[in-house]
């Protein structure tokens, strides 16, 4: 695209983008019962994206130019920030169930659509109009569940498994439908006094988003991790610090563009 907003032929060139997520959330629980209490997590974001435009082919700098032009409609170097969508969970727990001193946690719930949302980003970008694919919520509430399984192995290591699943079911004002998704983890932890050490193994599943009933091309995914973490507890309060490592993805499309996960960090405070 021109200066002047005409349509003009450039070299091959590839779009480079990067997105750093911050993420903080909050968690509340609140005991209903003995055995029931209600969990909110209100998680709030910042997304940090910055595009590169890199010719694959010969370029003069009039058409670099009108490479980032085009570039701009679609992504730029910009941040975004606010809440993500809450999550309020009825959960309880059992102990004994398959060996003495184990424990399972149970929780079913729903999302509470309050992040942000976008207009179709496809169709924005066909009618050349800028847009955005960077969303902070689904804009539906979304059945989600999850388990949480741990139980002592000896030598003071607890083997412990998690699942938890988001299952958005129907179209928002917009006509998107968020992805599926399920986390499975496994791992073993070591407690020796006020420090606590873990190793988990983590497997994503992201399933494909739509919009307008059509397929998102920039959706699906299956990722395998390995996490490491450390805490240490002063009274009351944990404070931990996990690191995940990325071990190998795919997508579950050929023709999406290539993404690749980088190392996240992770700190917990619990009070």
């Amino acid at each position: 695209m021109t200066a002047g907003g005409e349509l003009v032929n450039v070299p091959l060139h590839r779009h480079d983008i990067t997105i750093d997520l911050s993420r903080i959330e909050f968690e509340a629980r609140y005991g209903v019962t003995d055995r029931w209490q209600a969990a909110l997590r209100i998680p709030y974001e910042r997304k940090d994206q910055s595009v590169a435009i890199n010719a694959i082919d010969p370029a003069t700098p009039e058409e670099i130019a009108a490479m980032r032009r085009n570039g701009d409609i679609h992504h730029r170097d910009e941040s975004y920030t606010g809440f993500s969508d809450f999550s309020l969970l009825a959960q309880t727990a059992f102990s004994d169930l398959v060996r003495e001193h184990d424990g399972l946690r149970v929780g079913f719930g729903t999302t509470i659509p309050v992040g942000r949302t976008e207009e179709d980003p496809w169709k924005l970008g066909e009618a050349g109009e800028e847009h955005l694919h960077i969303q902070f919520g689904t804009g539906t509430f979304d059945p989600i569940a999850e388990m949480n399984y741990a139980t002592p192995v000896g030598a003071g290591f607890t083997a412990n498994g998690f699942v938890s699943t988001r299952l958005p079911v129907y179209e928002n004002d917009k006509t998107y439908r968020g992805s599926r998704e399920i986390t499975a983890m496994a791992g073993l932890a070591r407690a020796a006094g006020p420090v606590g050490l873990r190793a988990n193994y983590l497997f994503f599943r992201q399933g494909a988003s739509a919009w307008d009933g059509e397929r998102d091309k920039n959706s699906g995914l299956v990722s395998h991790s390995v996490m490491f973490g450390a805490s240490y507890r002063v009274g009351p309060t944990a404070l931990g610090v996990d690191v995940r490592i990325p071990v190998s993805q795919r997508l579950l499309a050929d023709e999406e563009d290539a993404f690749e996960q980088g190392v996240g960090v992770m700190v917990r405070v619990g009070i």
